[in-house]
């Protein structure tokens, strides 16, 4: 999961970036954080792995109930159900054809023994994704964190 920009409501168009925090840091500079005024304006976000699907914001979001809305880009991918049968749909959208092709014909050359081809196969699938193979590593934005880097008064801004 990846936060890019707080995004303006009334323009739809990018807003500051949003930097992430971990949790321990922000609780440490701020242990009430959760409790703070809401604001419309997310400064940071903070990703527990054990909850994949969720992200806190620090200040506290804007409550929808209240009026206030904080909107913000989100970039998120998820596993797709799991294909069993030959008869199964595959639940990706027509995109994803040519790199699933690849994905699949690097699996055969890895079976075959084949490396040199496997490599090959792995970076046309890398390619029809849009990924640098340097950055395959780390589903979590925790990874790449830098200790606190983007809280107030914590790491670079």
């Amino acid at each position: 999961m990846k936060i890019a920009d707080d995004v303006l409501a009334e323009q739809f168009s990018g807003g500051r970036g949003i930097g992430l925090a971990e949790m321990e840091v922000v609780r440490a500079y701020n242990p009430g954080w959760s409790a703070d005024t809401p604001s419309v304006t997310v400064e940071n976000f903070m990703y527990d792995e054990r909850k994949p699907t969720v992200f806190y914001t620090y200040p506290p979001a804007g409550d929808p109930a209240a009026g206030d809305y904080t909107l913000v880009e989100l970039v998120y991918v998820r596993v797709p159900t799991k294909v069993v049968a030959l008869s199964d749909p595959i639940p990706l959208a027509d995109q994803y054809a040519n790199a699933l092709l690849y994905g699949v014909l690097r699996r055969a050359a890895q079976k075959a023994q084949k490396p040199d081809l496997a490599r090959d196969w792995e970076r046309q699938f890398a390619e029809a994704l849009g990924i640098k193979l340097k950055n395959l590593v780390g589903g979590s934005p925790n990874v790449r964190n830098q200790g606190g880097a983007g809280v107030p008064g914590f790491g670079s801004q």
